[in-house]
């Protein structure tokens, strides 16, 4: 009986956070335009992963980003739109759109904000991410030399997972949309990079046909879980990937991360219900 009310009165705490999500979401325009990074949004866990920019790990090193970030740009009229909010047990999942004029550029895109419950009534960002909906305008500006822990080691305690990227990794290589598809669930959005989002299965399943229909080898891949914690239904997951690819005579390698959030199905099987895809160039 302790433990359930222990547990309703975190659930009433994550309702109340979730509901004033909008008062957050000031805290990170300020920052972004005035340079105004509140000790109340990172603590030395949080991670920062954004499209041209390899994931960027705790406080300092995210304040250091941003003063970089506020050096060589100048941002004006930020707005931070939430659009959906997930309440789990001690976690809050924000995901909505990102619009701000940046160097006098209009640019949108997504963001998608973990927060984290740390002790009564505090929450910290355990990862804030963000991309574009189209190619960024000077995208070398948004990509500093950051000292930082590295965020790009595969973990290897969670098989089901791996499971899944492995089967993932098959995917790719054969360039089938069709089994790329079958990862989500039927209300499944994925937010890729450089594009705007793709809303349930019946979207996403023409769009990876032919996102794979292209004249692309890939020669190897790697998709890998960089952290996760579990939820009452699944798991958040941070993935990274290592793509070595070919195209007529030209041969390349793209680097990136994501989060995922995935869905226990009522077979026992997991789905993407969820998935924020960015890459580091």
């Amino acid at each position: 009986m302790r433990y359930l009310v222990a547990s309703l009165l975190v659930l009433i705490n994550s309702l109340s956070f979730a509901q004033n999500i909008n008062q957050s979401n000031i805290m990170l325009e300020k920052m972004y335009q005035k340079g105004a990074v509140n000790e109340r949004l990172f603590d030395e866990e949080s991670v920062l992963m954004i499209d041209y920019q390899p994931t960027i790990i705790g406080a300092f090193a995210i304040k250091s980003y941003i003063d970089s970030l506020l050096t060589h740009n100048t941002f004006s009229d930020i707005r931070f739109k939430s659009l959906e909010t997930y309440l789990y047990k001690d976690v809050v999942i924000d995901i909505g759109n990102l619009d701000w004029e940046r160097n006098n550029n209009r640019e949108r895109g997504k963001y998608w904000n973990v927060w984290k419950l740390i002790e009564k009534d505090v929450y910290v960002l355990q990862s804030h991410s963000f991309g574009f909906y189209h190619k960024a305008i000077s995208p070398e500006l948004l990509r500093f030399q950051i000292e930082t822990d590295s965020f790009n080691t595969p973990i290897q305690d969670n098989f089901e997972l791996m499971a899944y990227n492995a089967l993932m990794e098959k995917a790719v290589k054969k360039r089938d949309g069709v089994l790329r598809a079958e990862f989500f669930t039927e209300d499944a959005s994925f937010f890729p990079f450089e594009e705007t989002p793709k809303i349930t299965k019946k979207v996403l399943l023409p769009y990876l046909i032919q996102y794979n229909s292209g004249d692309v080898t890939i020669k190897e891949i790697n998709v890998f879980t960089i952290d996760y914690e579990k939820l009452e239904d699944g798991f958040i997951e941070y993935n990274g990937f290592n793509v070595n690819w070919q195209a007529g005579n030209f041969q390349g390698k793209t680097t990136g991360k994501g989060i995922r959030i995935w869905k226990r199905q009522a077979d026992g099987s997991l789905k993407i219900f969820r998935e924020i895809g960015l890459h580091d160039l």
